[in-house]
This record gives C-alpha cells, sequence and structure tokens, in this order.
C-alpha cells in the first residue's frame, strides 16, 4: 500500500554544468568546495568573488572614461567637420545595437519571472497537499471522536439496559465494544504519526516571500530596461536632430546607467552562479535545510521517489492503520452476535449505524491519506520546481545577464564617441565667413606690425587696432 511507479525525474541542463564548472575562489582566491552551501563562509566568498567580477570591470571602465576625459580637456580641437558624418553614423550604430541587447534582456526577464513563478505554484501544490493530509487527520480525529464514540456508549447504554443480561455475558459485550473503540484509536494515532513525520514541513513563508521578491524584481528590472531603451532613442533623437543638448544629455545619464548595468550584471552573475549551483545538486541542499524537521529515510522517499530505490517509509502504519479497522469490525461483529440475542434489534440500530458509519468514514479518510502521502504529489512538485528554478528562471537571468554586459559595453563606447562628436553639433555654418573674416582681419594686422619696409605711425597704429576690435566683434552680432 502507498507504492508508487517511477515518475519522472530531474536533469541537469548543460548550462547548469557550465556555470557549476566555473572556479569556486574564495577572497584569498583558494580553491573552495563548489557545492551549494549558504552557511559555508568560504563559499558565501567565491559567490562575492564571482560578483565583484562585473564591479572591477566597472572601476576599469570609469578610470578609462577619467584619464580619456582628462585628454579630451587638454586637447585642441583640430578636427574637421567631414568627420562628422562617420561619428553619426558609428552612434546610431551603437544604440540600434544596445536597443538589440536591451530587448533581450525583456525577453530574458521575462522568462526568469516566468520560472520564478513555476517554482511558487509547485511550493503552493505542496502546501495544499500537505495541509489536505492535515485536514483528512483531523476529519479523522472528529469521526473517530463523536461519531464513533457516540455509537460505543449508546451500544453500552443498551447492554446496561438490560440487567436481565447474564452479567458475564453483558461483560464479554462490554469488553469487545471497546476492543472495537481501542482500535478505532489505534488507526488515529496511526495517522497521526505518519501527519507528525510527513506534515512538518511549512511552506507558508517560503511562497509569500519567494512571490513577492519575484514580483518586485521583475517589476525593478522591466523598469531599469525601459529606462535603457529611452536613453537609446533619445540618442536616436539627438543624433537625428544634431542637438548638442541631447547629446551631453546622454552622455551624464549614460555613464550614470553604466554603472546600474555592471552593478546589476554582477548580481545576476553571482545568483546565476549560486542557483546553478543548487540544481546541481538539489537534493543536497534539501537534505540539509530539512534535516532538522524530517527524517532522512522520508525526504528520500520524496525526493527520489523510486520504489526499486526506496519503500514508501508510511508504509508499515498505513497498513496497521488499516489492519485495526478490520479488527475494529470483527470486535464489533462478536459484540453484536451476543447483544442481538438479548437486545431487541431496533433498539441497536442506531448506535450501531453510527459506529459502522464512522468505520467507513475511517476507512475512506485513510485511503486519502495514503493518496496524499504517496510520493508522486510531493516529488511531482519538486520536480516542477527544480524545472521552473533551473531550466526556466536559470537561462533568463543569464539572457539577462549576456544583456546587461553588452548593453554595459555598448554605452562604455557611445559615450566615448559621443563626447568627441558633441564639439561639431550645434555649431552654425553661417557664421564660418565670419569667421575667416575675422582670422584674414587678424592676419593682416599682423602683418602690417611685422613689415620692416614699412613705418607706421602712431595715428595709423591707433586705426588699425580700432578696425581689429570692431572686426573682432563683429561675429558675435552674426552668431
Amino acid at each position: 500500500m502507498g507504492d508508487f511507479p517511477t515518475v519522472k525525474e530531474y536533469q541537469v541542463s548543460w548550462l547548469t554544468s557550465l556555470l557549476h564548472s566555473f572556479p569556486h575562489l574564495d577572497l584569498t582566491l583558494q580553491l573552495v568546495n563548489s557545492t551549494f552551501n549558504l552557511e559555508n563562509a568560504k563559499y558565501k566568498e567565491s559567490l562575492i568573488v564571482w560578483g565583484a567580477v562585473p564591479v572591477l570591470w566597472l572601476l576599469v571602465t570609469l578610470m578609462i572614461f577619467l584619464l580619456y576625459f582628462c585628454y579630451r580637456c587638454c586637447q585642441q580641437d583640430v578636427e574637421k567637420d567631414r568627420r562628422l558624418p562617420c561619428l553619426q553614423w558609428s552612434m546610431a550604430v551603437c544604440a540600434f545595437l544596445s536597443c538589440c541587447a536591451v530587448g533581450v534582456g525583456f525577453y530574458g526577464n521575462e522568462d526568469a519571472h516566468r520560472g520564478v513563478q513555476h517554482l511558487v505554484e509547485a511550493a503552493e501544490d505542496a502546501v495544499y497537499t500537505i495541509a489536505r493530509m492535515k485536514n483528512q487527520s483531523i476529519q479523522l480525529q472528529r469521526n473517530i471522536n463523536e461519531t464513533i464514540a457516540q455509537g460505543i456508549d449508546g451500544m453500552k447504554r443498551s447492554y446496561d439496559n438490560h440487567p436481565e443480561v447474564n452479567v458475564d455475558i453483558r461483560t464479554e459485550m462490554h469488553s469487545h465494544t471497546d476492543q472495537a473503540f481501542r482500535y478505532t484509536r489505534d488507526v488515529f494515532h496511526h495517522v497521526f504519526d505518519i501527519n507528525r513525520r510527513a506534515g512538518r514541513i511549512d511552506l507558508t513563508a517560503f511562497v509569500r516571500y519567494t512571490r513577492q521578491y519575484g514580483v518586485y524584481r521583475w517589476m525593478a528590472t522591466l523598469l531599469g530596461l525601459s529606462w535603457l531603451m529611452i536613453l537609446c532613442l533619445e540618442l536616436f533623437l539627438g543624433i537625428g536632430r544634431s542637438s548638442k543638448c541631447l547629446l551631453l544629455l546622454f552622455c551624464a545619464f549614460g555613464i550614470f546607467s553604466l554603472v546600474l548595468c555592471w552593478l546589476s550584471a554582477g548580481l545576476h552573475l553571482l545568483t546565476s552562479v549560486g542557483v546553478a549551483d543548487l540544481c546541481v545538486s538539489p537534493h543536497l541542499f534539501f537534505h540539509g535545510l530539512m534535516s532538522e524537521h524530517i527524517e532522512r529515510d522520508v525526504m528520500n522517499y520524496y525526493l527520489k521517489c523510486d520504489i526499486n530505490v526506496i519503500s514508501n517509509p508510511f508504509k508499515d502504519a498505513l497498513q496497521h492503520a488499516s489492519d485495526n479497522i478490520k479488527e475494529a469490525n470483527v470486535s464489533l461483529n462478536k459484540a453484536l452476535t451476543l447483544a442481538n440475542i438479548f437486545i431487541p434489534t431496533n433498539e441497536l440500530n442506531s448506535p450501531v449505524h453510527d459506529v459502522y458509519h464512522g468505520l467507513g468514514k475511517a476507512l475512506e479518510t485513510l485511503m486519502h491519506i495514503t493518496e496524499l502521502v504517496g510520493c508522486t504529489n510531493l516529488h511531482k512538485d519538486y520536480i516542477g520546481a527544480m524545472e521552473g528554478i533551473c531550466n526556466i528562471a536559470l537561462p533568463g537571468a543569464v539572457l539577462l545577464l549576456l544583456s546587461l554586459g553588452t548593453t554595459g559595453l555598448l554605452f562604455a563606447i557611445l559615450v566615448i564617441v559621443a563626447s568627441r562628436a558633441w564639439r561639431h553639433f550645434g555649431s552654425n555654418t553661417s557664421a564660418k565667413p565670419v569667421q575667416n573674416l575675422k582670422n584674414l582681419a587678424s592676419k593682416k594686422f599682423l602683418n602690417s606690425l611685422l613689415k620692416g619696409d614699412k613705418v607706421l605711425n602712431i595715428h595709423q597704429l591707433q586705426k588699425n587696432i580700432k578696425a581689429h576690435q570692431c572686426m573682432s566683434r563683429s561675429p558675435r552680432k552674426h552668431l
């Protein structure tokens, strides 16, 4: 009783194996055990090391920005306007690739959220199964304490209402009736023991917090990716309108978004490696997590669900409970065999009906409990949870990680290219003739001062200075 056929087993994906193969180094760069164990300080350090890799790259990128901007500030603006179309096309291509990378991030975010929801639904099913098991135990207890107990008391009162019955016979009837009730009480004790061993898992808090985490993570990531997409569209607008203001605005917010991209990438890399370690050997994690609440053989039964490997640990208790119901019926029949000789049948009909009805309900409840404590339901929930977190959420998180990393690199390129292009944006071509005229006047003035074959008097020198000043102020009016 209670043995079920072997069901689908969880399979480790190639992506999980790849991430698990990453070297796990602690803060002293020493290799540590890659088995998922958050209680191990060295293991947590190895995850932090992987999470710090994108952050270190971010620091290198910011240092490159600092050196490059210092170089640009010290460099004279000697670039020619013919470079502007090349810069515009370069920014447009990088912005388009950034939009594609952000689009991949949207897809990965949805996959990750779907995987978390799959995990939550599987955990909810497990909670429902355990709750049904507890409810069946409560119904069995109520059935024994009320229906069967009242019927037994009614039968005893009927015995006592007939003093003409021989004392020895009446004592024997009482004995058989009490024995039937003891058997029914033993049924509840066996079921209570099953419930104690299998129903001590409380996943209610886990379901609540995981659902909240999934929603908040999905919303935060969605807003972040939307912000990156808006920045890309703003850059397209700046390129199309040749707006220096929009370009400078992109540079300012682009650096800020770059920081967010790499910080988020570090968090997702840390999480992905940790989840992959969990998915390689999830049974070890659950054994460690539930060792204080559930016996090892019970945990193995639900995690493996293979009767060829481990039998139902509740088989004996269920068999004893079923035998007790049968023995209760036998004892009750013995009592009725004696009672029907001395007591009218109509007087016993009501209490006997209550007892038989209670025993029938007890047997029905026991069958439901046998089905619920079988490994099929909870093992299916376990497989569903692993499929959700390892085969749906993990690939989504990796896609999101690649999207954030690619976007971070492209934004770094865009900030550098934009810093070269913004000086050309917003320049007025109508002012070029005035600028040329100004340069020509300046050259003529200097040449007049440096000519050795002419001697300028003070009056002519003053005229030339005034003419030069007028020509110097004239471009401002045109601009």
